[in-house]
């Protein structure tokens, strides 16, 4: 979507590209506060309110007007996401028994990885047949969707009584064990290499394509 995207809002290529990492900041920011949330309130309104924001987020880019509308709804996408995958596998983590948990997160990290390697195809085919908005159009349509199916079959969480919404000592907790930080690291190096590729390689040879057709 660079170049359509660039073309549409009159910007550069690489300009377009900062919408990923503008995503990012929201998500890392939102990530972080949704644990303790979650864990107060339950899983099942995370999960919904991030699917909602999510939709929310990439229909409303369809009617974005400007460059600066669009990075809004962008970052709105990004708070809604990071509400999903953490409280994702701690609804597995929560619903499967020890056995079993496992082979549920190993399917469901699995289903990520193959949707996001479908995904890019399947959104250059929606760009294809109905421009830029196609993909957007579509995304948030299922995205609600899925809000409905879930709403009629995740189950409903109680919560856990004298459980209060204490930020610090739930990371206080976790950063007392060492291994959280080897995890936090390699995790963090990994996302860092995996964004700087998505964000930048394309719009790079972009550019240089360019340059090399105008010579």
């Amino acid at each position: 979507l660079l170049v359509e995207l660039s073309t549409e809002f009159h910007t550069s290529v690489a300009m377009v590209g900062q919408l990923i990492g503008a995503t990012a900041i929201t998500w890392g920011i939102t990530a972080p506060l949704a644990g303790p949330v979650s864990d107060a309130y339950g899983r099942r309104p995370m999960l919904l309110t991030g699917l909602l924001l999510m939709a929310l987020g990439i229909l409303g880019s369809v009617l974005a007007w400007s460059y600066g509308s669009l990075l809004a709804f962008r970052l709105l996408t990004g708070v809604g996401a990071a509400m999903v995958p953490p409280n994702s596998i701690a609804t597995v983590a929560d619903i499967f028994p020890p056995e079993g948990r496992g082979k549920a997160i190993g399917w469901l990290a699995s289903a990520s990885g193959v949707s996001a390697a479908l995904g890019v195809a399947i959104v250059a085919l929606l760009l294809d047949l109905g421009g830029w908005k196609m993909p957007f159009y579509v995304i948030g349509t299922l995205l609600l969707i899925l809000w409905v199916l879930l709403w009629v079959w995740l189950p409903r969480s109680q919560r856990q009584p004298g459980r209060s919404l204490a930020f610090f000592s739930h990371y206080r907790e976790v950063g007392s064990n060492v291994t959280f930080w080897y995890l936090l690291a390699a995790n963090s190096l990994q996302r860092m290499v995996f964004f700087a590729v998505f964000g930048y390689l394309a719009a790079h040879l972009i550019q240089t394509f360019n340059i090399k057709a105008g010579e």
